[in-house]
């Protein structure tokens, strides 16, 4: 990349920009600024342009109607989106991890993960991938970047199909029902992870020691006891992980032990005065 056709560097993440305030805007989303705030509710949001169109779902008249469930949209790309995720199913099993897709083409690009060469290797991990879009939305879990905004609460996603779940609480569509206990969800992969506490089916196995998951995320986290992969970082004493450090009893202690360290070097009367006195 040529940098000094971009020189506007974020100190966080390292990418460049060609104008200020494409980083000023990027670099919202590392601090979480929302300086535009709607006048009617007073939700904010980290761009100018998810308000305007935040404010348009409040005001704009809504004529393209879905004919499966009778909820409306003031555009029909929306609607389009939505009657998709009513109809489709999702047909296209992997036969090595049990993942469904709705599209063939989707499911080959997938599977090409566990035979392709993996050329993008992540900065901060040393993790590879055979896709640069992976790794990009790998990286996000390193550096915090949420990019993608819900447009009616303002609540900030690493992912796309993480806001698209999200936004269905919004308006409860909760279509995929479960038969055992009749708890509903607004995702089908919700489901199928739900229906698995009733049925203690697990799916995912670990090839090195055969031991089995009822959740691929289970399996990956299992699977980094063997590689010794660490790629969680204590930020207070630099202590790495194979799990998430945020809530673990480890971080708790490093946090009480730097809470104790500054009432210490507040309370405690230094040597100086204690030789004057």
């Amino acid at each position: 990349m040529n940098t000094t056709e971009k020189p506007c560097k974020c100190h966080q993440c390292e990418k460049v920009f060609s104008q200020p305030f494409a980083l000023r805007q990027h670099e919202r989303m590392h601090t979480g600024e929302r300086p535009y705030e709607c006048h009617l509710c007073k939700k904010a949001f980290g761009r100018s342009s998810h308000l305007r169109e935040h404010e348009r779902t409040r005001t704009v008249e809504k004529p393209h109607k879905c004919h499966l469930c009778a909820k409306a949209f003031s555009q029909p790309s929306a609607l389009r989106k939505h009657e998709i995720i009513q109809t489709v199913e999702k047909s296209y099993k992997c036969h090595l991890c049990g993942k469904t897709f709705s599209q063939l083409s989707t499911l080959r690009q997938h599977e090409k993960m566990y035979t392709e060469e993996r050329p993008h290797k992540c900065n901060f991990c040393r993790k590879t991938f055979c896709q640069s879009s992976t790794l990009r939305r790998h990286e996000r879990m390193h550096t915090g970047e949420k990019p993608f905004e819900c447009l009616l609460c303002g609540k900030a996603f690493n992912i796309s199909s993480a806001i698209r779940q999200h936004e269905r609480t919004h308006i409860g569509e909760r279509t995929h029902e479960c038969h055992l206990c009749g708890k509903a969800f607004s995702e089908s992969s919700v489901l199928k992870k739900h229906e698995r506490m009733h049925t203690g089916e697990k799916p995912y196995e670990c090839h090195l020691c055969r031991k089995s998951f009822s959740q691929s995320s289970a399996l990956r986290r299992h699977e980094q006891i063997h590689t010794a992969e660490k790629p969680y970082k204590c930020h207070l004493c630099g202590k790495t992980s194979s799990i998430s450090l945020l809530h673990s009893e480890d971080m708790r202690k490093c946090t009480l032990e730097r809470d104790l360290m500054n009432v210490l070097c507040v309370k405690k009367p230094s040597a100086d005065l204690l030789i004057l006195a």
